[in-house]
Parts: C-alpha cells; sequence; structure tokens
C-alpha cells in the first residue's frame, strides 16, 4: 500500500510553506503590496470609487463594506493589511489572476472576509526544483476567517496548493471547484494539492469539489475538515487526514483512497468511495455510519487502528472487503458491529469476504 514517506512528508511540507511565506515577506518591498496590478484600467468599485488597482480597494474598504470587481484582475500578492476589517469581495463573475513572480494570489490574515462568484487563478507556475529559492504557488492563503461562495480556485506550480488553511485559519465553503493542476515535487517534498489545512485550522465545504489529478493527493488536513456532499479526485488519495485531523464526511463521491493516518480520526456518514487498491485505509481510528466503498484489494484496511460500522456496503472485486494487518482472521479484534446494526453474511470475522454488507437491526 501507498505508505512511504507521509507522515515525514507532512511535517517536511509545513517547513516549507513556512519558509516560503517568510520568503515572501523578506523578498517584496512593502511598498510594492500596492499597486501589484498589472493593469491600470478600473478593476473594482467600492460604492461609486474607482480603483485601478485592487491591492488600494482592500487597503480602503471600511468595516461590512463590499468591494466590487468590474474587470478581471492581472496580479498577485494581495493581502488585507488592516486587521479585525470585515469586507466582503464580490468577484462578480470576473477573475483575479496571478501570472507574475508572486507566490500568492490573495492572502487574507486577522480579518474576516466573504469571497464570492468568480474566480482565483494562480497561473506562476514555476518548479521549485529549479528555482534559486522554493517556490510554492497558491490560489488562496487563509489565517482568519474566510467564506467561499460559488469560487472556483487553482493553482499551478509544482507542489503548488490551490487554498492552505493556516493555523488560525476558519474556511467556510459552498459551491466552489478547487484544482491543482501541476503535479509533485519530489525534489522537495511539496505535494501538489487543492486543499491543504494545517494543525489548528479549521475548514467546512459543501458541494464542492477538489482536483489534483496530476498529483498524489486532492485534500491534506491536520486538523478538523468537514466534507459535505463534496467531490474529490487525485491520482492516489482524494482525503487525507493526517495526526491532529478530524476528518467528518457526510455523503459526496470520492475517487482515489481515503486515508486515516496514525493520532487522526475520522467519521464518515454516507457517500461513495472507490480505488484501484483500496477505498478506505485506517490507521487512526474512524466510524463508519453508512457509505459504498469499493476497491480492488480490499475496500477497507486497518493496520493498527480501529473502525466501527454501523451501516454500509463494502466490496472488493479481487481481494477482501475487510483487511487487518495484524488480526487477519479475526477481523472482530479490528471492526466492530455498532449495537443497532448487524452484519448479512456469516463467517466475516475470518476475513475471507469480498463482500460484507452491514445493515440496521
Amino acid at each position: 500500500f501507498r505508505t512511504k514517506r507521509r507522515k515525514k512528508m507532512k511535517k517536511k511540507r509545513i517547513l516549507l510553506m513556512t519558509l516560503a511565506l517568510c520568503l515572501i515577506i523578506i523578498m517584496i518591498p512593502t511598498a510594492s503590496f500596492a499597486g501589484m496590478d498589472q493593469e491600470k484600467d478600473v478593476v473594482a468599485m467600492i460604492g461609486n470609487v474607482e480603483y485601478t488597482d485592487l491591492q488600494e480597494a482592500i487597503n480602503d474598504v471600511k468595516n461590512g463594506g463590499t468591494i466590487k470587481l468590474v474587470d478581471d484582475v492581472y496580479g498577485g500578492g494581495f493581502d488585507t493589511e488592516k486587521s479585525g476589517m470585515k469586507f466582503t469581495l464580490d468577484l462578480n463573475d470576473n477573475k483575479i489572476i496571478n501570472g507574475n513572480e508572486y507566490w500568492i494570489t490573495l492572502g487574507i490574515s486577522d480579518c474576516n472576509v466573504t469571497i464570492k462568484n468568480g474566480s482565483i487563478v494562480n497561473e506562476v507556475g514555476a518548479d521549485p526544483e529549479t528555482d534559486e529559492y522554493l517556490n510554492i504557488c497558491e490560489a488562496l492563503y487563509v489565517n482568519g476567517k474566510v467564506t467561499l461562495k460559488n469560487v472556483n480556485l487553482s493553482t499551478n506550480g509544482a507542489g503548488g496548493v490551490a487554498i492552505e488553511v493556516a493555523s488560525k485559519g476558519v474556511l467556510n465553503m459552498t459551491g466552489c471547484k478547487v484544482e491543482a493542476l501541476g503535479g509533485d515535487s519530489d525534489e522537495n517534498g511539496a505535494f501538489a494539492e487543492a486543499v491543504f489545512v494545517q494543525e489548528g485550522g479549521y475548514i467546512k465545504a459543501s458541494k464542492c469539489e477538489f482536483y489534483a489529478l496530476n498529483a498524489q493527493r486532492a485534500v491534506e488536513t491536520c486538523s478538523k475538515t468537514i466534507l459535505n456532499n463534496c467531490k474529490a479526485k487525485a491520482l492516489s488519495y482524494s482525503v487525507m487526514a493526517f495526526e491532529g485531523g478530524n476528518l467528518q464526511i457526510a455523503k459526496g463521491t470520492y475517487k482515489a483512497s481515503v486515508s486515516i493516518e496514525k493520532g487522526a480520526k475520522g467519521t464518515i456518514n454516507g457517500g461513495y468511495f472507490k480505488d484501484e487498491e483500496v477505498a478506505l485505509t485506517v490507521f487512526g481510528n474512524a466510524v463508519i455510519k453508512d457509505g459504498k466503498f469499493y476497491g480492488v484489494e480490499n475496500a477497507v484496511y486497518v493496520n493498527g487502528g480501529k473502525v466501527t460500522v454501523h451501516k454500509g456496503y463494502f466490496s472488493a472485486s479481487n481481494g477482501k472487503a475487510w483487511a487487518s494487518k495484524k488480526n487477519p482472521t479475526k477481523l472482530d479484534k479490528v471492526f466492530k458491529i455498532a449495537k443497532n446494526a448487524k452484519v448479512a453474511q456469516k463467517n466475516w470475522k475470518s476475513g475471507k469476504k469480498s463482500t460484507i454488507k452491514v445493515t440496521s437491526k
């Protein structure tokens, strides 16, 4: 199974992200934050006031105010500079497109911002393996409180992350599509991901889509992550919850394995899970309240963790529906059937069943 480098690379990823953010502060003069747009046409308005620079509009917006884009914005490095502000950024079906040297398209810190109806894109595409400094490309960096409504976000760089939720970040999102278009960077251990949630961060997503079709992972979390009726797809892992992660999935479609690592916990209440090897891998603790799980080798594989099952359908096309590394023929030591549930098949404890169905009593 695909277990190599996980915990080590997760820690390395956080260190690399911290380094990248420090380099941004060091390398970009303070004055350059005003006037990062490449174009000088009117791009935004606050009421009747016109702005040719989005950063100037962000600096000028009053508490409770709204910035409305009137055209696409070409530039990056935009950031909130006034602590405690609450405002709305209405993209108005326009895009913020970062195609220059700035690593982060938009950063939100110490503010409460609602962003809606448009796109945030990082097209830099620089390769960290060939750059003098690590260049991790992000569309959105969240270290404040952010609400996303109907926003498409994407990043293109090798090892790039479309959304990073930092340790003080709180992200609520609805109806969004998030994509990491680049591949992983093996040289620096940087994974290209749609979403990366640091320890202490929080994300709740409803009816959202997360894709990393050229990389191993779509969503990686080290904190509380709630996915309601979402879609996720990557080469190997649709979702990975590491130590400290609290993953809660309700409905949706997840193509590529969901992994709950050691020190993490997860609750799954409905949804469709499919992988070319194992639909759900558990190294920590998981509760399955409902769901359909389809794998080739296993539907659910447990290595050191435990699973409580209330209801669900589990199928392996070329192996065993449930498997345990430590207790391969005594599955009842690893898989606990909830009091209100029953297993439809007899002798499931022996670990020889390719299909297992758990129903309510």
